[in-house]
């Protein structure tokens, strides 16, 4: 909400787009939050901590060493915490349940101490609302698409479709997700910086869908076709990002990024539908399984 009340800044489905470039890079007092994934850190920050808001175009690391612009730069916010943010303890923690045990549950804690900061989230609900970044999206890819004769906008992503286009909310069906954070950052010396964090997610995705049509073919008869599909899926996403920069001397550092993801999905599906006239004769009928 607050980042929304910038100029030239908006959110649409999840993603950041500030002076009508998308949003690649999200800093906290100038340091990476969560690796790269910018929701993580508008979503995890309390508004009431942010001091002044940032928004520029990040050189490359290469550019930043030697002075001379590549052309390589990432539309960024850098998120400026107050000064009593900086030293201590803060967060916050919400839970709430419903009727047909509809639940959510979730919650942040902050500590920050001079160079070194430690960040913990986790979230866990059945009411569609999911808290990670694009690469938690592919694995879902083909869930929810139980009937491949359904028309294009009643389907789910599909294996050949790029992720960034499908972003929190635009799963169909009903989804349930827990999540699981922890972002480490601190400064050893003058020389050595480093940054690191781990995410876990789990999404369980259940869709249904009935259909019932009529075909009038002549003044006499009518054909019926119904159709159950039902589709589920389950994907876990795990995500290590670090980031180590050591100054050799006022002209030499060494910067090293490695990273690592492991995934697993399982998906399975099925699909029974039939053609009949009115008067009761069956024309057709087909029953698609698929793991």
């Amino acid at each position: 909400d607050l980042i929304k009340k910038l100029p030239g800044v908006s959110v649409e489905n999840g993603a950041v787009t500030a002076q009508g470039e998308k949003v690649q890079v999200v800093l906290v007092d100038g340091k990476p939050f969560f690796g790269n994934d910018p929701n993580a850190a508008l979503k995890n920050i309390p508004a009431e901590a942010i001091e002044k808001i940032e928004v520029f175009d990040r050189k490359s690391d290469q550019a930043k060493f030697t002075g001379f612009d590549d052309g390589q730069e990432q539309k960024t916010i850098n998120i400026i915490t107050r000064p009593k943010y900086k030293n201590g303890t803060f967060g916050r923690a919400f839970a709430g349940y419903g009727t047909d045990n509809l639940y959510q549950a979730g919650g942040n804690l902050n500590h920050f101490e001079n160079d070194q900061r430690i960040s913990v989230v986790g979230l866990s609900n059945n009411i569609n609302q999911q808290n990670f970044g694009n690469e938690d999206l592919l694995g879902v890819a083909g869930t929810s698409a139980a009937n491949n004769n359904m028309p294009r906008f009643m389907r789910g992503p599909t294996v050949d479709s790029d992720p960034n286009d499908f972003v929190v909310g635009s799963q169909t069906g009903i989804n349930t997700t827990h999540s699981f954070g922890v972002n480490y950052t601190d400064e050893f010396g003058s020389k050595f910086k480093m940054n690191s964090s781990y995410f876990f997610n789990k999404t369980i995705n259940n869709t249904e869908q009935l259909i019932n049509q009529n075909f009038f073919t002549t003044n006499t008869t009518n054909q019926i076709y119904t159709s159950s599909a039902l589709g589920s899926g389950t994907n876990n996403n795990h995500r290590f990002n670090v980031r180590m920069e050591y100054k050799l001397n006022d002209k030499n550092t060494f910067i090293f990024t490695p990273n690592a993801s492991i995934q697993t999905n399982a998906n399975s599906s099925r699909n029974d539908a039939s053609t009949q006239q009115s008067d009761g004769p069956l024309l057709n009928s087909t029953l698609n399984r698929f793991t």
